[in-house]
């Protein structure tokens, strides 16, 4: 189960934060999170596949971080799975 309540605000044309609530886990301690982000090709989000993803952690107990760095007015997908025990 993906953490729940995900918002993406843009800060600046090169940064966006990613904020999200904490999800509880029965099989075990949410440990942190590997957040995959990657820039879309195409227009309007219509990406196709061709760019890998880059993979930042965040560890219990954050909430949220900023993805740096990125490409000014450009669409991004972002990917929030969770390590667990």
């Amino acid at each position: 189960m993906p953490p729940k309540n995900i918002i993406i605000t843009p800060l600046l044309s090169t940064q966006l934060k990613v904020q999200w609530d904490h999800i509880s886990w029965s099989n075990g301690e949410v440990l942190g999170y590997n957040i995959g982000y990657k820039k879309l090709s195409g227009g309007a989000g219509n990406g196709d596949g061709a760019e890998p993803y880059t993979f930042i952690t965040v560890e219990n107990p954050a909430y949220e971080t900023i993805l740096l760095g990125l490409t000014p007015f450009t669409k991004f997908e972002v990917f929030l799975p969770f390590d667990s025990e």
